[in-house]
């Protein structure tokens, strides 16, 4: 299978731990980042298709997002949260 490269940035601390991780576990500072980042997209695609019922039947109830309204107190999101509050 061709190889694409690609570039990231990360501050020497992060690096660090990436590369004393990867060779704890045997593999190379590649091999480790692809398959921690194909883990967790795996997960991210689990967790979106059990709940993908329940996220239509929110959307369609109209009930999904509100925008808040002065200060909010709620810093997980940007601005919009559901209708029962933050």
């Amino acid at each position: 299978m061709a190889k694409t490269r690609i570039s990231i940035s990360l501050d020497s601390a992060h690096a660090e731990r990436i590369r004393a991780h990867a060779e704890r576990a045997g593999m190379d500072v590649s091999a480790y980042l692809v398959n921690a980042a194909t883990r967790q997209m795996a997960e991210v695609e689990a967790a979106e298709a059990q709940f993908a019922r329940l996220d239509a039947v929110v959307a369609g109830s109209g009930l999904a997002t509100q925008p808040c309204r002065g200060a909010c107190p709620c810093r997980s999101h940007e601005g919009v949260h559901s209708s029962a509050g933050p």
